[in-house]
């Protein structure tokens, strides 16, 4: 079995590399120049990718091949109010250096998309919003030049008093999805509601490579 380590965004020893550095909707808001507003979330994207890839040298000098990118990378990239904004070709270089990095060092890389990013919920504008973050997660892994091993992570979401239906739920939105999410995606067992043996049947079900999370196992599991 092959054993490779790696982190979450974050290092705990290269000083000032955040990748997930960010700008409010109200900071924004109260620039009065609309495009230089967006030109500044543009650097602050570009600096977020290039302590990514600082992250990613400091990772392969010490040995350490697997890596789960900030989701914050690009400020306010999916704000309802920022929806004429597609800021994907104004961080082609440094999208395409992160992905070449990757590439050149065999790395294994991904995403896990924040907590309101669910396929199991009843509302509609909630699985508007999600389909539209999980269209952004792969956006992002193609600029970088990433085939479909480079995966984002999610779980099946909430139970919403009915666990069955919750699952049948995802089940029904993951096959209405674009082929493209699909073929990126994984299910990961969550600490609260659905255990690893629940998602492990869902994954089953729709095809879908499950991550075991063994910090949720421990908490939340029927006694396997």
């Amino acid at each position: 079995m092959r054993v490779r380590f790696g982190y979450v965004a974050m290092s705990t020893v290269i000083k000032d590399a955040s990748p997930s550095k960010t700008m409010t909707m109200t900071s924004f808001s109260k620039l009065n120049d609309r495009e230089a507003a967006i030109r500044k979330l543009e650097r602050i994207a570009a600096e977020n990718l290039h302590n990514t890839l600082r992250l990613l040298k400091h990772n392969h000098g010490s040995g350490i091949h697997v890596y789960r990118f900030s989701s914050k990378l690009i400020p306010l990239a999916t704000h309802s109010d920022l929806s004429d904004w597609s800021p994907y070709d104004a961080l082609r270089e440094p999208f395409a250096e992160v992905g070449h990095y990757v590439k050149q060092h065999d790395m294994r890389v991904s995403f896990h998309p924040d907590h309101f990013t669910v396929l199991s919920t009843p509302r509609a504008e909630v699985l508007e919003s999600s389909i539209r973050d999980l269209r952004h997660h792969v956006t992002m892994l193609k600029a970088m030049g990433l085939n479909a091993t480079a995966k984002n992570n999610i779980h099946i979401g909430g139970a919403y008093g009915d666990k069955t239906a919750a699952a049948q739920r995802f089940e029904e939105h993951f096959a209405a999805l674009d082929e493209d999410i699909k073929q990126r995606l994984t299910l990961e067992n969550d600490d609260k509601t659905f255990t690893a043996v629940e998602t492990l049947e869902v994954c089953q079900h729709v095809g879908l490579p499950m991550v075991l999370d063994i910090h949720h196992q421990w908490v939340n599991n029927d006694g396997e």
